[in-house]
């Protein structure tokens, strides 16, 4: 049986110990700690998630807050696989997102031999994965680049390859101003790292010194947008919630909506259109009126901040 691992960085160390032992029972275990230098790493975990016969979803509260684990639970149930929520910690049922509170859980916060082997045995009894749907859905968009090195930054442990590629992002983001004051937010959290290489040291005060002050944000300019502004936008995004039952919107259209959205507000272009008009009916979609009401809360917002 081919099973994907999807968790958050900070949990790999308790996931490794079933991933080994589940390994040892001739399955083929794979997670993203495997990615191969030079790969694309989110276009690799997409075709993974289509390879796998099962998606064993580490749940704990950083998964949760987790952008790139919320999208890969999604985009397998989107495929028809059947997905497996593992409890690393204990939860409330309210915190819980509806694809996974509506699922059996298998509970591994205690990390006892009994919870893997209840988890062995939900695997080999599991029924044949169904084939791919055709057409494919659509692919869900990869974090940003920020969001993505912040959850990495959250590992129990960085080797060489992954620091390397921290510093690289870390690099290309100072190159630009409009992301140079993220670029060293980024450094000063790798600096403070115990697992810190000299060589990675090296290579990071080649273009950021070691001491440096963050430059505070600069205030709104007239007709931008404030900071309340983008935290009310971020909230309303994370509120939606694929439907159990019947169609709602396009997940993934409505994500990258809201891609959009959030990076007009940091001065990219303002999206022709702030709207549902072309979003397409799906089952376990976003629920409608949820985000109807978001966009129509988005236009005012840019409605009102943009003839200040």
């Amino acid at each position: 049986m081919r099973i994907f691992f999807s968790y958050a960085r900070s949990d790999e160390a308790r996931i490794r110990i079933l991933t080994d032992g589940i390994g040892d029972f001739g399955h083929d275990v794979w997670f993203d700690r495997q990615l191969a230098g030079g790969v694309e790493w989110w276009p690799e975990i997409l075709r993974r998630i289509r390879r796998a016969d099962v998606l064993v979803a580490a749940v704990s509260r950083a998964s949760i807050s987790s952008t790139a684990c919320r999208r890969e639970w999604d985009y397998a149930l989107a495929l028809g696989k059947p997905l497996l929520p593992l409890l690393l910690e204990v939860q409330q049922p309210h915190s819980l997102p509806s694809t996974i509170a509506e699922r059996q859980l298998i509970d591994f916060s205690s990390g006892t031999a009994a919870a893997a082997f209840a988890l062995a045995r939900t695997l080999r009894e599991l029924p044949a994965s169904p084939p791919l749907p055709y057409p494919l859905p659509t692919e869900p968009p990869a974090p940003s680049a920020v969001t993505n090195m912040r959850e990495l930054l959250d590992a129990p442990e960085l080797g060489l390859a992954q620091q390397t590629a921290i510093v690289t992002e870390i690099r290309r983001l100072h190159e630009s101003p409009a992301t140079r004051r993220e670029s060293l937010h980024i450094a000063a959290a790798l600096r403070r790292r115990e697992d810190l290489l000299l060589v990675t040291d090296r290579n990071l005060r080649e273009f950021v010194p070691d001491e440096v002050d963050v430059p505070p944000a600069p205030p709104p300019a007239e007709g931008s947008f404030t900071e309340d502004d983008r935290i009310a936008v971020r909230e309303l995004r994370a509120s939606f919630r694929p439907r159990t039952y019947g169609p709602g919107y396009n997940p993934w259209q409505v994500e990258r909506l809201f891609d959009e959205i959030q990076a007009a507000m940091d001065g990219g272009p303002v999206p022709v259109s702030i709207s549902s008009s072309e979003f397409a009916s799906v089952r376990q979609g976003y629920d409608a009126a949820d985000v109807d009401e978001a966009l129509r809360q988005v236009r005012k917002l840019f409605s009102r901040t943009l003839r200040r």
